[in-house]
């Protein structure tokens, strides 16, 4: 899918130098205002267009992904204690009057606090549910938070989502398609559960293979992805 323009003008995130706090793991529909909302889409897509060719390259510009499409789900990692998305802008006035008589009276001044920012996105997740089964769509880290563990919490969180709805809304397996040659994200699925169980030739393109990689939850209790 080719990538549609930018939703907003804005410079690449200033990102921290090490992953040196834990993670916190938002859904975009949590997010309150539009604006906030565009921002953290925007940068998804600025990160989706670095990793990915435009022939693999999701339409993150797509407004309607925020609220508007209940089975995707966008879900994107920032380091904690980061700048968190505000509930609101605010306001605030004052004026000062002049105590002499018949004096001029002073204007009115009016500052305007600055509208929040979103905060800086790190890694993002993208799944639609389809009956019993959760088809991850995307699972991408941003370059310099990559091998630090980072994708592995990420899929963690996606896969502990599907496993609490279970019951209610009947979720029964995790699915995805990978590159053959993507051994880092194979050994990332591979050692969270799932089981490489289809091979199309061509998916990705002439001469890339596509591997069909499902994981079961069939199975109760809590998700552990080993770092083997």
């Amino acid at each position: 899918m080719s990538p549609g323009p930018d939703l907003a003008q804005a410079q690449d995130p200033v990102y921290p130098k090490t992953m040196s706090h834990a993670l916190t793991i938002h859904d975009l529909d949590s997010i309150s205002h539009k604006h906030l909302a565009l921002e953290t889409l925007a940068q998804i897509t600025r990160i989706e267009r670095k990793t990915f060719p435009a022939s693999e390259a999701f339409d993150f510009s797509d407004q309607s992904l925020w609220r508007r499409k209940p089975n995707t789900h966008v879900l994107y990692a920032t380091v904690a204690g980061d700048a968190d998305i505000a509930a609101s802008t605010s306001t605030s006035s004052s004026m000062a009057v002049s105590t002499i008589a018949k004096g001029p009276k002073r204007r009115s001044s009016t500052a305007t606090a600055p509208s929040p920012a979103a905060a800086t996105v790190i890694a993002y997740a993208l799944y639609v549910r389809q009956r019993g089964t959760a088809l991850l769509h995307k699972l991408c880290v941003a370059e310099p938070f990559r091998g630090q563990g980072v994708g592995r919490q990420l899929l963690t969180h996606v896969i502990g989502q599907q496993r609490s709805q279970r019951s209610g809304r009947g979720c029964l397996a995790v699915q995805l398609w990978v590159d053959e040659k993507r051994e880092a994200a194979r050994r990332l699925y591979g050692s969270c559960g799932f089981v490489e169980v289809e091979v199309v030739e061509d998916y990705y393109g002439p001469g890339r293979k596509g591997l069909r990689m499902v994981l079961g939850l069939e199975g109760d209790g809590v998700l552990f992805c080993s770092k083997s």
